[in-house]
């Protein structure tokens, strides 16, 4: 059995070689696993998903960690669980990963959230261009800034105690729950704090939970609740104060100024407390036990607990207070009024800049700032074309950090300029999610400075995806009409596997064993190579396990590109047509019959990946000589495909 290397294998008889070397192993199933895990990480064409799926599968079925699957292929824990969150995207997010709407970084922060609504909404975000901006997405800043406001809720603004666990009986304590970053560090790394939830439907049922117990209570001490508009006559939008109540929660510094010690109002009054209401804040929701403020100052001064301060002490009061704020601002306000300055001084120049300057205003050191200040937005991917430098995935030390901005700093001016063009080419080279394509003006544009036909780019590029969507449509009916179609039982074989009569060597042949090019492989020959390799698996020739391989019933010689008439082969009784030692070969080919597809050396270029791959007949030959073969599934496509007669065997 090959683990790895199956490119190699199809490259050598491509090649022409006779023999190729190869390291023979007796490995466990989980063994070969990991072998073969590691051989597709390194594929070019890996999507983060399949990655993610890869790590998942060996963790499932091998029993492993994800640290102790991360040891094996050289990742950290962090980054195996990051991929394998991948997998929690709803289908709309894995799809617009798939399409490079979004990126890794985008969907590992939507994957991230529990609840699939508010996961479509947070993609709908990321894929939205901002307003007022040049075709800009949000970047990973940007969208994490508003999942932290939209999607993550601080646990220290609750309104109910985190960790009572019988609050709602089916989550439990907000301590102990999974959603919390602070309960999972590995995909939550990036997040500031470790208090903060990321299932807002869980809060909010929660707060209703906790709203409704307070209410009942204050029901049954005969409260009076203010909510709607005349909560919004007490409460504040941008302030906890309340209009004429005082929280019984509030703490007294005019009692006691340490900050940790101050008693609470509801204490220092006691059993004198006038009477409480229950306020609902409608900004916040909040539910606030209060008194009327000058009821309960009337209490705290007949306690002695407060004085009356005169008013000329309460304006040297404020004095000092606005003093202070003033002097703490005073940094603040200078640069924000020199920036004005400069910004109304700069428009003044622009503008008095004659017609035969104006292209001068737009330098290298203006782009090069410019750029710099926003490369951090760009994932590794996109900076890596920026910087016009290959892309790493795996080492991405060219992008990321401070290397972009120091590369940006020391290159060249052209550089700078090619660096602009590509930055502003980026924004059209997709479509939104949900949103219609727009006109590629800035495509357009920068074509007509490159002297580039993007006409003659788009049509081709239309072409090839109306060529490949007729197939899928093409492929699509061809299955549907082999499902009405039933196929008849394979017969048994009757003639009994033959014994092996030597052991493969230790080089591995791409041709026949035991047979000159162009001759054929007899029925005995390959019912050997199948014994040889069956005794290989079973351990009793382990030389052995690359026969299947070598028991290959079709002859080395290219394919004959010349095929005879329907008419000749139907005379011939159901013969290849391909002549090898002057007679025909009997091909067993009908509908229903399961057929194995040829190596690479007997394949047309069309159909050469589909090599070694199996399927089962289920339509006769076409007017071309071939038959339409439904192929198992696999990673090279499958589905219906047309072989002809030289390239599948019965």
């Amino acid at each position: 059995e090959i683990v790895a290397g199956e490119r190699r294998w199809l490259a050598a008889a491509i090649a022409g070689l006779d023999k190729v070397p190869f390291m023979l192993r007796e490995l466990t199933d989980s063994e070969a696993l990991d072998i073969q895990l590691i051989e597709n990480l390194a594929r070019e064409d890996l999507t983060p998903l399949e990655e993610g799926e890869a790590f998942a599968h060996r963790i499932e079925h091998g029993g492993l960690t994800a640290e102790q699957v991360g040891a094996k292929v050289g990742r950290s824990r962090e980054y195996v669980y990051s991929k394998t969150k991948l997998l929690d995207l709803c289908l709309e997010a894995k799809e617009a990963l798939r399409n490079e709407q979004i990126d890794a970084s985008h969907a590992l922060r939507i994957a991230r959230i529990p609840d699939v609504k508010l996961q479509i909404k947070a993609l709908e975000y990321a894929t939205t261009v901002r307003p007022g901006s040049a075709g800009d997405k949000p970047s990973v800043t940007d969208f994490m800034r508003w999942l932290q406001q939209n999607v993550m809720l601080k646990l220290n603004s609750a309104v109910f105690k985190i960790t009572d666990a019988n609050l709602l009986a089916d989550a439990g304590s907000c301590k102990d729950c999974m959603k919390r970053t602070g309960a999972n560090p590995d995909i939550f790394s990036d997040v500031d704090g470790a208090d903060i939830c990321t299932d807002p439907p869980c809060f909010n049922k929660k707060s209703d939970a906790h709203r409704a117990a307070i209410l009942s209570k204050a029901e049954a001490k005969g409260m009076r609740v203010i909510d709607g508009a005349e909560a919004k006559k007490v409460c504040s939008a941008n302030s906890s104060a309340l209009k004429g109540y005082s929280a019984l929660s509030q703490q007294r510094m005019d009692v006691n100024d340490d900050s940790d010690n101050a008693p609470k109002l509801g204490k220092l009054l006691g059993k004198d407390a006038p009477d409480p209401v229950l306020i609902e804040n409608p900004y916040t929701k909040e539910l606030i036990e209060a008194v009327p403020t000058v009821e309960a100052e009337a209490v705290l001064l007949a306690k002695g607990l407060i004085k009356v301060t005169t008013d000329a002490k309460s304006k040297d009061d404020d004095l000092k207070h606005l003093t202070e704020r003033l002097k703490a601002g005073l940094k603040r306000d200078c640069e924000k009024g020199a920036r004005l300055a400069m910004y109304s001084a700069l428009m003044e120049a622009i503008r008095a800049t004659t017609d035969d300057k104006a292209a001068a205003l737009v330098s290298p050191a203006l782009l090069r700032v410019w750029l710099t200040d926003r490369v951090d937005e760009l994932d590794h991917e996109d900076t890596a074309d920026v910087l016009q430098v290959p892309y790493e995935k795996d080492n991405p030390t060219a992008t990321s950090g401070d290397a972009p901005k120091l590369r940006l700093q020391a290159c060249d001016d052209a550089t700078v300029f090619r660096a602009m063009a590509i930055y502003l080419i980026q924004d059209e080279r997709g479509i939104p999610y949900g949103s219609e394509a727009q006109p590629h003006l800035i495509f357009d544009a920068m074509a007509s400075r490159t002297q580039l036909n993007l006409h003659a780019v788009r049509k081709d590029a239309e072409q090839a995806v109306k060529d490949d969507t007729a197939e899928k449509i093409r492929q699509l009916k061809a299955e549907h009409a082999a499902a009405r179609k039933p196929a008849p039982k394979q017969p048994a074989p009757t003639t009994p596997l033959a014994q092996p009569k030597d052991t493969a060597p230790a080089t591995a042949s791409t041709g026949t064993k035991a047979k000159a090019r162009g001759q054929k492989m007899s029925a005995e020959d390959a019912q050997s190579g199948i014994a040889q390799a069956m005794q290989g698996i079973e351990g009793k020739a382990a030389p052995a396990a690359l026969q299947p391989v070598l028991a290959w019933p079709f002859p080395t010689e290219p394919v004959d590109k010349a095929k005879p008439s329907l008419k000749a082969e139907k005379a011939a009784g159901e013969t290849t047509g391909r002549q090898g030692q002057g007679e025909a070969v009997s091909t067993g080919l009908r509908i229903g019959v399961r057929v194995e597809v040829g190596g690479p050396h007997v394949l047309r270029p069309a159909v050469a990946r589909f090599a070694g791959l199996v399927g089962i007949v289920t339509a006769e030959r076409n007017s071309k000589g071939e038959w339409e073969v439904k192929l198992d599934k696999n990673g090279r496509g499958g589905g219906v495909r047309m072989f002809t007669t030289g390239e599948i065997a019965a």
